[in-house]
């Protein structure tokens, strides 16, 4: 199973919350994510070169994002073409990606819990039996943020989402990061960890 295969990703919308719904919900249709597949498996040769090791730093092109990873995760940019920053490991059933998205592309006063509830319920939306935890109060890097938990089942799948939500002064960064629903005990800790070690450099 190649947890790839099912992950929400939402780009950047306006509006309410049917709007991102209906993003979400595009995306996670099987054809919208042939062309991620073909570039995902192109990228798993590269992942056996940090197998091992200690945890390494990922950059973004701009150097204005980073975030530290284990040594087994390596960059894969063929898990969002829009994202700021990836990592996975395919072996290990990790995935992680960022997206900066600028609060000006959202309904005007949006705060961080309302931004956080909205796509909170849109991901539990597409997902077969799905389960999410209350979003908890965090800081990231002095930022402040949410985070919570998502599980459920996407064809035949079960899946794991662990989502961290950091608010800057002009953008929401959505921290996706997910593996196997029976990895989510061994995995969880590990994602949520990259999460923050999110960064944004001046």
């Amino acid at each position: 199973m190649n947890a790839l295969l099912f992950y929400p990703c939402p780009h950047r919308v306006t509006g309410n919350s049917q709007r991102i719904r209906r993003r979400i919900h595009r995306v996670l249709k099987q054809e919208n994510l042939k062309g991620v597949i073909a570039i995902v498996l192109l990228a798993v040769v590269g992942f056996a070169c940090n197998s091992t090791g200690e945890p390494h730093t990922i950059k973004s092109k701009d150097g204005k994002y980073e975030f530290t990873v284990p040594g087994n995760m390596s960059e894969s940019p063929g898990l969002s073409k829009d994202a700021q920053l990836t990592a996975a490991s395919k072996a290990n059933e990790l995935y992680v990606f960022v997206l900066a998205n600028k609060k000006s592309d959202y309904a005007s006063g949006q705060t961080l819990d309302h931004h956080t509830d909205i796509l909170r319920k849109a991901v539990l939306d597409e997902l077969k039996d799905g389960d999410a935890t209350s979003p908890e109060k965090v800081t990231v890097n002095g930022n402040e943020a949410r985070r919570y938990r998502v599980s459920g089942v996407r064809d035949g799948v079960k899946l794991a989402y662990f989502m961290t939500i950091v608010e800057t002064a002009d953008h929401f960064h959505h921290i996706w990061a997910w593996t196997e629903g029976s990895k989510a005990g061994e995995n969880g800790p590990i994602l949520n960890q990259i999460a923050d070690s999110y960064r944004i450099n001046p």
